[in-house]
């Protein structure tokens, strides 16, 4: 049930910048392997210290905008998508990101300045005198704080026609404490590390999806698709938005 102009699913639309084809393929590939990729975003604000490399996090993103309301934001994202039980999501780590406008830029890049340059002072002790163990908690829990905010708008000054802040994105961010020991097997809200393709996965269990979400054009297909998945609803994007 949907209330008011927040969804209690997450939903994960996979057309950007994709044909219907694309998207399709995109989403039967997330529900066979039951992972998403965790991918690189630019999520802080750059300084002459620190390029903009330095806060790229590897997330997965969501949206809990209502699927009545989603008009808009499948102009961007594309009209075929996953939704997961936000309860479940929570568990597993998933959070709402935090939006700021261009008067906090220079509070988040002086702390993570600071935090950066603590950090490579720390690697050049330890490496020096061999030191095997260090703390970096600020560091890691700097990483988290970036993997979670954005910018309100691409240009940060709050003019914009089309803001970030209207996506009411949600994030999944890469956390080693939740990293899998069985690549093969891995648990519901486990992460694993594939380190042939450097890539990151978020992963899943059919249980944890409430429904996918497709065009009229594609209902066959995505009814074949859930076959045997559990208790996954299919909606149509036209009936719906």
């Amino acid at each position: 049930m949907e209330v008011g102009y927040i969804s209690n699913k997450l939903t994960h639309w996979t057309g950007r910048g994709k044909s219907e084809e694309e998207a399709f393929k995109t989403l039967l590939t997330i529900l066979k392997t039951k992972k998403l990729i965790l991918s690189q975003c630019y999520t802080g604000p750059s300084s002459d210290i620190h390029p903009k490399s330095d806060y790229a996090e590897k997330i997965a993103c969501f949206t809990d905008i209502p699927l009545a309301l989603s008009k808009e934001h499948c102009n961007i994202f594309g009209n075929i998508g996953i939704s997961f039980k936000k309860e479940n999501m929570i568990r597993y780590g998933a959070h709402p990101v935090v939006y700021y406008l261009e008067s906090m830029i220079d509070s988040i890049r002086t702390y993570a300045d600071y935090v950066f340059h603590k950090f490579n002072e720390i690697q050049k002790i330890s490496s020096t005198n061999n030191i095997e163990h260090v703390n970096i908690s600020e560091y890691e829990n700097l990483r988290r704080l970036l993997s979670i905010v954005q910018t309100y708008d691409y240009f940060g000054d709050g003019k914009s026609e089309n803001p970030n802040y209207y996506q009411r994105e949600w994030r999944v961010f890469f956390d080693g404490s939740r990293v899998s020991e069985d690549f093969d097997n891995p648990k519901p809200g486990e992460q694993t590390l594939d380190v042939v393709s450097n890539r990151q996965y978020f992963n899943f269990d059919y249980n944890d999806v409430e429904s996918i979400i497709v065009p009229h054009n594609f209902k066959s297909d995505g009814l074949e698709l859930i076959q045997g998945m559990g208790n996954i609803n299919l909606y149509i994007y036209e009936e719906l938005v």
